[in-house]
C-alpha cells in the first residue's frame, strides 16, 4: 500500500512539472508577426508613360485596420490623350520671348530629329501612345462638340510637327519649309497629302482635318480656329505649348488669338506711311472672320487689336518655325522627356517587329515567305500618290513592306496599293518584286526589276522614306509614282 502511494505521488509530481514546462514554453514563444499591406504612395502622373499610370485605392480601404484586406480591385487611371500631348508639346514647343515681350514659341525640330534618328525609347513610346489614341475607333464616341474641336486642333498641330519630324532631311539636307515636301506644280500640295490616321480612318490630310472636320463643327463662323491650328511656319500664329482641352477650350482660343495679335507678323502699323499690315490669314479667310464678327476689323478689335490705317497684307513667311541662332535656348533650360522605359512597339503607328499598335499580327507577317526573310520596314504613310498626266492613275492608299532575304541578299517590296484611274474606277494593285540593291551616294538603297511592269524603288533607311514607281514595259509610260513614309 505504501509502495502504491509513493508511485502515485511520483506520478503527480511528474505531471505537475510537465504542465509547468509546457506553460513556460507557451508564454515565451515570440509573438506572431501580423501580416500588413503597404498602401501605394501618390505616383507622378506627369512624367510617367506607363499604360497604367496611376493606381488609386478606394478611400474606405485605406481607413481599414491593417489586418483587413479589401476585396475591391484598384481603379486604374490611364493617362489621357491630352496628358500625353502636354508632354509632347511641353517638351518640344518652347517659349522664346524675353521678359516684357509678347509670348511666342518655336519648335525644337533638331531635338525631335535627333531623338527619332536614335530611336530613343522614351520618345518612341510617347509618340506611339499618342498616335494609338488618335486612331482609336472610339476616340470621339459620345464626345461633345467642344471635345471634338479640341481633338482636331490637337491632331492638326501634332501631325504637322510630326510630318516635319519624319521628313526633316531631304536629299541629305534639312528642309527649310513644309512646302519643300510638296510634289508637282502645286507648292501647297503637302496639305492635301494623306498621312494622318485618326478615329480609325486609314489616311487623311491636314486640309481634311481643318477644312472638313473643324469646318463642319464651326460652320466657318469662328475665326479663332485660324489662330489655333498651325502650319509649322514662321508666318503662323503662336504654337501653343500644351494641349487644347474640352473644358477650357473657349478660354484657350481667346487667349491664343489675343496673344497672337500682339505679334508683328500678325498685325503691325506703319505710322509714317499710314498703313496697317495684316497677316495673310485675314485675306485668305476673310469670309470666316466676317461671319464671326461682321468684319475683319471687328474681329481684331474684339480680341484687343485695331486697324489704324489702310490695310496691306504682309508676305507670308513659310520658313519652318524652328529654333534659330537668334532663338537659341540653353540645353539646361529645355524640358526633359520622362525617364526611359522599355518599349517593344515601333515609332509612329505603334507597330513593332511582330505586332501592331493594337496587339494584332504585324501587317507584314502575311508577306513573309521563308525563314530567311526579315521585315526591314512597314510603309503605309502615303505622302504622295502622284497622279500621272497621261494615265491619270492616283494611288490613294499604300500598304507596302520592305523585306530582306538574307540568303539571297536581296531587298523585296511586297504589298498592295489602292489606285484610282481617270474614270474614278478603284483597283487594288499587288506589288511583289525584289533585286540586289545598290547603295547610292545619298544613302538610298535602289533597285529595279521587270515583271509585268517595270518597277523601281528607292529606300532611305535613316529617313525612312520609300519612293516607288511603276512603268509599262513597252514605251515605259509611267503608271504610278508614290512617296511613302515608313516605320
Amino acid at each position: 500500500m505504501k509502495h502504491a502511494c509513493n508511485v502515485m505521488v511520483l506520478f503527480l509530481m511528474v505531471l505537475f512539472v510537465m504542465q509547468g514546462c509546457s506553460k513556460y514554453q507557451k508564454d515565451n514563444l515570440p509573438p506572431v508577426q501580423r501580416q500588413t499591406t503597404e498602401t501605394s504612395t501618390t505616383k507622378d502622373t506627369t512624367l510617367s508613360l506607363d499604360e497604367d499610370d496611376t493606381v488609386v485605392q478606394d478611400s474606405e480601404t485605406n481607413s481599414e485596420a491593417d489586418d483587413q484586406v479589401s476585396d475591391k480591385p484598384p481603379v486604374v487611371v490611364e493617362k489621357s490623350l491630352e496628358d500625353l500631348l502636354d508632354i509632347f508639346f511641353g517638351t518640344f514647343v518652347l517659349p522664346i520671348n524675353k521678359v516684357g515681350e509678347p509670348f511666342d514659341t518655336r519648335v525644337d525640330y533638331e531635338r525631335l530629329h535627333d531623338l527619332r534618328a536614335k530611336k530613343d525609347k522614351t520618345f518612341v513610346k510617347l509618340v506611339t501612345k499618342i498616335e494609338r489614341k488618335f486612331r482609336a475607333s472610339d476616340a470621339l464616341r459620345g464626345k461633345s462638340d467642344a471635345y471634338k474641336k479640341a481633338f482636331y486642333v490637337n491632331a492638326y498641330n501634332y501631325f504637322a510637327i510630326r510630318l516635319i519630324n519624319r521628313f526633316y532631311m531631304k536629299d541629305g539636307k534639312r528642309i527649310k519649309s513644309i512646302l519643300d515636301l510638296s510634289e508637282g506644280l502645286n507648292k501647297h500640295q503637302i496639305f492635301d497629302a494623306r498621312f494622318i490616321r485618326i478615329h480609325s480612318e486609314e489616311l487623311v490630310s491636314l486640309n481634311t482635318v481643318e477644312k472638313k472636320y473643324l469646318s463642319g463643327l464651326t460652320n466657318d463662323r469662328d475665326g479663332r480656329y485660324h489662330f489655333a491650328v498651325i502650319c509649322v511656319s514662321k508666318g503662323c500664329p503662336i504654337t501653343l505649348n500644351k494641349a487644347y482641352r474640352e473644358e477650357i477650350l473657349e478660354t484657350q482660343l481667346d487667349e491664343v488669338t489675343k496673344a497672337s495679335l500682339l505679334l508683328p507678323r500678325m498685325i503691325t502699323h506703319d505710322n509714317d506711311d499710314k498703313k496697317t499690315y495684316l497677316t495673310k490669314l485675314f485675306d485668305w479667310y476673310e469670309s470666316h472672320f466676317e461671319a464671326d464678327k461682321g468684319s475683319v476689323k471687328a474681329f481684331i478689335q474684339h480680341h484687343g487689336g485695331d486697324i489704324l490705317y489702310k490695310v496691306k497684307f504682309q508676305k507670308y513667311d513659310w520658313s519652318l518655325n524652328g529654333l534659330t541662332s537668334e532663338t537659341v535656348i540653353e540645353e539646361d533650360d529645355k524640358p526633359e522627356l520622362p525617364t526611359e522605359v522599355d518599349q517593344q512597339g515601333g515609332e509612329g503607328s505603334g507597330e513593332g517587329a511582330n505586332q501592331d499598335g493594337e496587339g494584332q499580327a504585324n501587317p507584314c507577317a502575311a508577306f513573309i515567305q521563308s525563314e530567311q526573310e526579315k521585315v526591314i520596314s512597314i510603309c503605309r504613310n502615303l505622302v504622295s500618290g502622284k497622279e500621272h498626266k497621261l494615265t491619270k492613275n492616283t494611288v490613294t492608299e499604300a500598304n507596302l513592306c520592305i523585306i530582306r532575304n538574307r540568303e539571297a541578299d536581296t531587298y523585296i517590296v511586297r504589298g498592295e496599293l489602292n489606285s484610282v484611274d481617270k474614270k474614278e474606277r478603284e483597283s487594288v494593285i499587288e506589288v511583289n518584286f525584289g533585286a540586289v540593291a545598290k547603295v547610292e551616294n545619298d544613302g538610298y538603297f535602289t533597285w529595279d526589276t521587270k515583271h509585268e511592269y517595270r518597277e523601281e524603288a528607292s529606300f532611305h533607311p535613316e529617313e525612312l522614306t520609300l519612293k516607288f514607281r511603276q512603268n509599262t514595259n513597252g514605251v515605259r509610260r509611267s503608271l504610278r509614282k508614290i512617296v511613302v513614309g515608313c516605320e
